[in-house]
């Protein structure tokens, strides 16, 4: 189910109310240096690739360019090659303007292979792509600042951007079945990986000083260390099941329940529906920049931590350019929701979130509040003529509490559609 779109402009107001005993609550369904892989020599990078008779290749896309004004400026030529541990290698050079696709058929079955990747100059590489079609929303660079990925597995008839476009076996017989991958970090300027769908389980980014972004959407990715990640953008484990990150503090591996972007003070996207860390913790700059947070569904975050923080209550209005806040199923939203930054257009936080109270008095961005499954006991919608969506379904507002909110509604002049 694609969970991320643009509100359409609507021109009918959506409401969505229910007393104590009008409805029930809104029904949710729902190693030392990791890397998770063999280590190559220290120049090149490993994939762990399945080679069973269902997905015998491997075709990684290598990109030498990104667009957004960080493009290679050096004409030097870039020499790639790719030993797919069968005893078969592949060189080939070509110019910094340029990706690469090499693919390459595994004749027998012996499962699983280590290929091996090199780059000479490792310096000019800027995207590894195993695999993803921009779904969730991926290269939406209009509104964030991460670079273009070019090369996308072709799939006649579908725009690349128009979000799960391709299944999970689909990505397999074209890119290959990735196990686990190891020693990024020889890519020193590498800006996006790409492992979408792949069944890659722990994922080590440290001291990629220059990713922008992680597309990890419908992967297997459990455990990650974004460890000196401080160009990072976007982070997408959307429905990956992720619950866990490590770091390397005084040479011992760390590990914690959480997502751990404390390096990353430029954020601006994460998306991580349908994982389960307990904490999110953010670099104190990530305030003034992440526009859209979507940490639906994980049933056991609770706190927001800063730095080394040990963790508070989260506060939306403190995010300054916090557009979509996006946390439904998850009991992180306070219980005095209070919505004051200007700038939040949509709260989804139904499914018995522990929200008690919510004040968006004066928010006249806001399009779209939606706290089905709260038990409420104050809701303060004055001056938000702008809401094209309220829902509080299951919320055990009083006869009273609904007589007030449409009393304002009306006061808006919206034409009502309950539903």
């Amino acid at each position: 189910m694609k969970r991320h779109s643009v509100i359409p402009s609507q021109t009918v107001f959506v409401l969505v109310l229910s007393m104590a005993l009008a409805g029930g609550c809104f029904p949710f369904q729902g190693t030392e240096t990791g890397g998770g892989g063999p280590d190559g020599p220290s120049e090149s990078v490993a994939f762990t690739v399945d080679v069973s008779s269902e997905n015998p290749v491997f075709r990684p896309a290598l990109q030498f360019r990104a667009s957004g004004g960080d493009a290679a400026a050096s004409a030097v030529p870039v020499t790639v090659t790719i030993d797919y541990g069968d005893g078969t290698t592949h060189t080939e050079t070509v110019g910094t303007s340029s990706y690469l696709a090499p693919s390459h058929s595994y004749e027998t079955s012996e499962s699983p292979r280590t290929a091996l990747l090199t780059v000479s100059p490792w310096s000019e590489a800027l995207v590894i792509n195993l695999g993803f079609r921009a779904g969730d929303d991926g290269n939406n660079t209009g509104k964030t600042d991460a670079p273009l990925i070019d090369y996308l597995p072709p799939l006649e008839g579908i725009y690349a951007n128009s979000g799960d476009t391709l299944s999970e076996q689909g990505i397999w017989e074209y890119a290959g079945k990735v196990l686990a991958v190891a020693n990024l970090q020889a890519a020193v300027n590498l800006q996006a990986f790409c492992c979408e769908r792949q069944p890659i389980e722990e994922l080590d980014l440290s001291g990629l000083s220059k990713l922008r972004t992680l597309e990890g959407f419908l992967s297997k990715i459990k455990s990650t260390n974004f460890q000196g990640c401080a160009e990072l953008r976007r982070c997408c484990l959307e429905q990956t099941g992720a619950n866990a990150s490590w770091r390397m503090v005084g040479g011992t591996r760390t590990e914690s329940e959480e997502l751990d972007l404390r390096d990353s003070p430029l954020l601006q996207d994460i998306r991580g529906t349908g994982d389960d860390h307990v904490r999110l913790r953010l670099a104190e700059g990530a305030k003034a920049t992440l526009w859209h947070l979507c940490k639906m569904e994980n049933y056991r975050m609770g706190k927001i931590a800063f730095g080394d923080g040990p963790g508070e209550a989260f506060n939306p209005s403190e995010f300054t350019a916090l557009l979509e806040c996006w946390v439904a199923g998850s009991p992180f939203l306070p219980p005095q929701l209070v919505i004051s930054n200007d700038v939040t257009a949509s709260v989804f936080g139904w499914g018995n979130t522990g929200v008690t109270s919510v004040d968006s008095s004066g928010q006249e961005q806001l399009l779209d509040l939606r706290l089905d499954g709260n038990k409420l006991t104050a809701v303060n919608i004055e001056g938000c003529p702008n809401l094209q969506t309220l829902s509080l379904r299951g919320c055990g507002l009083s006869a009273g509490m609904v007589d007030s909110i449409l009393e304002t509604l009306n006061g808006f002049g919206t034409s009502l559609t309950p539903a």
